[in-house]
């Protein structure tokens, strides 16, 4: 109530200034043309600002911090505006009373400088009606005229440089959002010949010249009818890269085309078409499936495949791994362009995934035909549902919406799936399915989401809660869930059943330890084999021992923040243990575990099948924000090779380290990734590992002699990070890394001058395409940063090819080294002897 009385405060301080200016209207000094066209612009503008309050005050507590700030603005300013105007008066009043004459009166205003006072009201309203009426808005992908209509009563035409952009495939539809078509519409032009040839062939075929002979006027024709279209010449060409030689299917996939050159919409509409008829039945479930996700969601890769499974659409024939078996349909809707990947980790491999909005159309109008799956996007269209609806997506935003009454007479008894996006607390009660497979929540809501029903839903296989979902609420009990697969949820305020221990189908497991009850047993889970955030301080010792029982153990991340050391010394050895038992199949493993990690020093047998190790030495950051978003591998979270910082935390006694390279990384013939801190930069052991292409590591001592990478040495590896004291004891010689593409640096410039060299050896790095170098200047003069930049710069010049440099500046105040050299400054000194 109190900001709807500031709101009325408002408007009414609006009503006096616009009666003034009334009056200055009518008045006879506003016969001087420049001051009536003000005077009247003043008018019309506070009008309009009168009227937009009025407005405000029906909808005053919905108005946001920032409609707020403006409305206030309005107010002061009005105040302003009505003192200047009674000040000019006040003067007028003077004048008139010793003259008594109006010709004195405007003779008053023409040396009294009346410019100079409406000048400044206008300013104060320019000022003001800027702030809220400029914008710019972009609108994508309109398919109709009819929503341009309505969106475009929202924008004031105010003249004050403002900007809407609309994206269309439809010319009609640019032309009715634009009052001058020919000066606005911008009209994408289609790829040329060339371009057209080098899209095409490079996905089928690397190149043009690799396309074999009896190919080449077949693709001719094709790329005729393709007319351009990078969509339509990326979604054929992914048809005939699974059939590269087979001329038969590139004879059919052309006379499927038409016989027209002209492309148009609903030419791509029938490529898209035909790419999907193309499919094998198994394929075309897959892809139907992406229509349960809304509109430019990021879908994780990992967990698309997951529901796969739990929706029985994997093959499980002849023992065939079915994990296996869903990444080669997800691989393969790739390479046939349907889906489009968008993330990827250090090796390549897709992480996220999302699907064109033309194919997504495709998508849902087979869905429709086939009752595959049903989008509810409009709480009206619920209580129109078909009694058989076997998949169900609900896409809301409204949080005011009343759940309980729109689900009351609803059979959702034969949905398989359910999925929930938005800000929608309207979850249905989980009673009122009976064969439900599949539950994923992508709720922001700050209620608690109500589980507690699914106890006994003896099919579902899949559940995941993520989002924004502030608590999530879980029976006492579970062990009724005898097929669940997959149980992923991180919300916070969340307590894990008693038994979680006993669900002998459960491949997944992902949950928040911190806040979990711990009962003993996880030794029972037989089946397991993803086990991610496990807490070696919040688990028994007996759960720890347990983790070697699990003989179907894939992905483990294990983290811990020990109060003292003496703490973790038995948890460690049972660890150690657990590792040495499970080392036939474990193929990713991250440790996220404060302070010094030498009890797995002697691990024995290693786990030889391992491809991605992960030293975390964030752990700050992770208990405060979460792994999933740090450079991980795809099934621990999203992983990304971008050198960024925190890339690591600052403080060398609070990371994750051994005092050494242990030797058990020597045998890991498998290993692709590793990320490591050591005290020491006696990294020799992990130089001859044949697969490893990523290497993140951190030295922690300070260098006191040359850190050599030798000829030969690191054969395959091809993105290199290293955080060290300084980059000029570090050589590369010839012969050295000879694939690497990408070197990053992080290091301190305190004490560092124009006698200190960078890293030497550069040049001998031949497959060196991107240096980054990120510089930690706290502490360090303007002169030691400029010398430090320049040595960076003179290393990388000798480099023949010239890669690309990329410096980045950080004032990092907690960055810490274990050992200091003895120089008084601290900083940096120039090596001995160069010979790299």
């Amino acid at each position: 109530m109190a900001t709807t009385v500031v709101v009325g405060v408002s408007t009414g301080a609006m009503k006096p200034v616009l009666e003034k200016l009334a009056t200055l209207m009518g008045s006879e000094f506003s016969k001087m043309k420049n001051v009536r066209k003000d005077v009247k612009f003043l008018s019309d503008e506070l009008t309009s600002m009168k009227d937009l309050l009025e407005r405000l005050a029906l909808v005053d507590d919905e108005l946001d911090p920032q409609t707020k700030r403006w409305r206030d603005k309005v107010r002061d300013m009005s105040y302003d505006i009505e003192n200047i105007i009674d000040d000019f008066g006040r003067k007028i009043v003077e004048k008139n009373e010793k003259g008594g004459l109006v010709k004195k009166a405007v003779r008053f205003l023409k040396t009294f400088n009346a410019r100079y006072q409406i000048d400044g009201i206008k300013k104060l309203v320019h000022e003001t009606s800027d702030r809220r009426n400029r914008y710019l808005i972009v609108i994508d992908d309109l398919w109709e005229k009819l929503p341009w209509d309505i969106i475009k009563g929202a924008f004031p035409d105010n003249g004050v440089g403002s900007r809407v952009i609309t994206t269309t495939r439809i010319h009609d539809v640019a032309k009715a959002c634009c009052s001058h078509p020919r000066d606005y519409i911008l009209e994408m032009k289609p790829l040329s010949d060339e371009d057209s040839r080098r899209l095409f062939f490079n996905r089928i075929y690397n190149n043009e010249q690799a396309c074999p002979r009896q190919f080449r006027d077949i693709s001719t024709e094709i790329l005729k009818k393709c007319d351009g279209m990078p969509l339509a010449i990326i979604t054929i060409s992914g048809m005939l890269a699974c059939e590269r030689f087979d001329q038969e299917h590139w004879e059919h996939i052309r006379d499927s085309l038409g016989s027209g050159t002209n492309f148009t919409l609903e030419g791509m509409r029938k490529i898209l078409d035909l790419s999907y008829k193309n499919l094998l039945p198994h394929l075309k479930t897959c892809l139907l499936y992406l229509g349960m996700y809304a509109e430019d969601f990021e879908i994780p890769r990992h967990h698309l495949e997951l529901q796969w499974i739990a929706e029985g659409f994997i093959s499980k024939e002849n023992g065939q791994d079915v994990e296996k078996n869903a990444r080669s349909y997800f691989n393969e809707l790739v390479n046939r362009s349907l889906i489009q990947p968008i993330r990827f980790d250090n090796c390549g491999l897709v992480t996220h995934c999302k699907v064109h909005d033309m194919m997504r159309d495709l998508i849902l109008h087979k869905c429709a035909e086939e009752n595959f799956l049903t989008i509810v996007d409009d709480p009206q269209s619920i209580t129109k549902l078909d009694n058989k609806v076997r998949r169900l997506s609900v896409h809301l935003d409204d949080d005011e919406i009343d759940g309980i009454k729109l689900w009351g007479n609803i059979s959702l008894s034969h949905v398989r799936t359910f999925m929930i996006f938005g800000a929608y607390k309207g979850m249905p009660p989980l009673r009122l399915f009976r064969f439900l497979r599949v539950l994923h929540i992508e709720i922001y809501a700050y209620d608690t989401v109500d589980l507690t029903g699914l106890s006994n839903m003896y099919q579902l296989r899949y559940l995941g809660a993520g989002g924004g979902c502030s608590g999530v609420e879980l029976p006492t009990q579970i062990t009724g869930l005898g097929h669940l697969e997959t149980l992923d949820v991180l919300p916070f305020y969340l307590l894990h059943p008693f038994d979680i221990f006993h669900l002998p189908s459960l491949l997944f497991l992902n949950v928040d330890w911190r806040l979990a009850r711990t009962p003993y047993g996880i030794g029972n889970m037989k089946s397991l084999r993803y086990v991610k955030e496990f807490d070696l301080m919040k688990n028994s010792l007996d759960n720890i021992e347990s983790l070697g029982e699990l003989h179907s153990l894939r992905v483990l991340s294990v983290y811990g923040y020990p109060p003292d050391a003496t703490s973790i010394k038995s948890r460690m050895d049972a660890l150690c243990s657990s590792l040495g038992k499970n080392c036939i199949s474990l193929e990713y493993l991250g440790l996220y575990i404060k302070g010094c990690m030498d009890a797995l020093m002697d691990l024995s047998p290693p786990p030889r099948r391992l491809e991605r190790l992960w030293m975390g030495d964030r752990v700050e950051y992770y208990f405060s924000e979460g792994c999933d978003s740090i450079d991980q591998p795809a099934e621990l979270g999203e992983c990304s090779s971008v050198f960024r910082l925190p890339g690591w935390i600052s403080k060398a006694d609070e990371c994750c380290f051994f005092s050494r390279v242990p030797n058990w990384m020597g045998e890991l013939s498998n290993l692709k990734e590793l990320e490591i801190n050591v005290r020491k930069p006696d990294v020799g052991i992990l130089a001859g590992l044949p697969a490893l292409t990523f290497l993140r590591i951190y030295i922690i001592e300070f260098l006191r002699d040359w850190f050599f990478i030798h000829a030969r040495e690191f054969p395959v590896l091809k993105h290199l990070e290293l955080r060290l004291s300084s980059p000029s004891y570090l050589a590369f010689q010839a012969g050295a890394m000879p694939k690497l593409q990408w070197l990053g640096l992080q290091f301190r410039v305190r004490g560092w001058n124009q006698n200190v060299p960078g890293p030497a050896g550069l040049h001998h790095l031949s497959a060196l395409e991107d240096f980054f170098a990120i510089i930690l200047t706290e502490g360090a003069t303007e002169y030691e940063k400029t010398c430090a930049e320049s040595a960076l710069k003179t290393s990388i010049k000798l480099r023949p090819n010239h890669p690309r440099l990329h410096i980045q500046s950080s004032c990092d105040d907690d960055f810490r080294l274990v050992s200091f050299p003895s120089d008084e400054s601290g900083g940096v000194a120039a090596p001995r002897n160069r010979g790299a």
